[in-house]
């Protein structure tokens, strides 16, 4: 099992974790906020800053930028799924505990 499946295999079975698409991908969200997603050949997560310091050290890590025009979002990081192994783990885990403990998405 590649190391993207068994994050989203041990953090969709976290309370009150749920999946929705997110520009056509698959995302997970934590109390009804994105945490972590899957974009094309990369995995998006939402991150404060410790958790973004942590994150950019990964080889080809960098701010997300959606729409590739240079635009990049900030508390969001892109890591490329070829360097997505155990060690990106611990930057996981501080995303789903970042978002975790911003206040819950209120429903429209």
């Amino acid at each position: 099992m590649s190391g993207l499946l068994q994050l989203q295999k041990k953090y969709s079975s976290k309370k009150n974790v749920t999946s929705a698409k997110m520009f056509g991908s698959e995302a997970l969200l934590v109390k009804g906020q994105v945490f972590m997603a899957m974009m094309k050949d990369n995995l998006v997560l939402k991150l404060d800053q410790a958790g973004t310091d942590m994150a950019l050290k990964i080889k080809g890590a960098d701010f997300f930028d959606p729409m590739k025009n240079g635009k990049k979002m900030k508390q969001w990081i892109s890591i490329p799924l070829k360097a997505v192994d155990q060690k990106c783990e611990a930057v996981v885990a501080a995303a789903y505990q970042y978002v975790g403990s911003l206040p819950p998405k209120k429903k429209k």
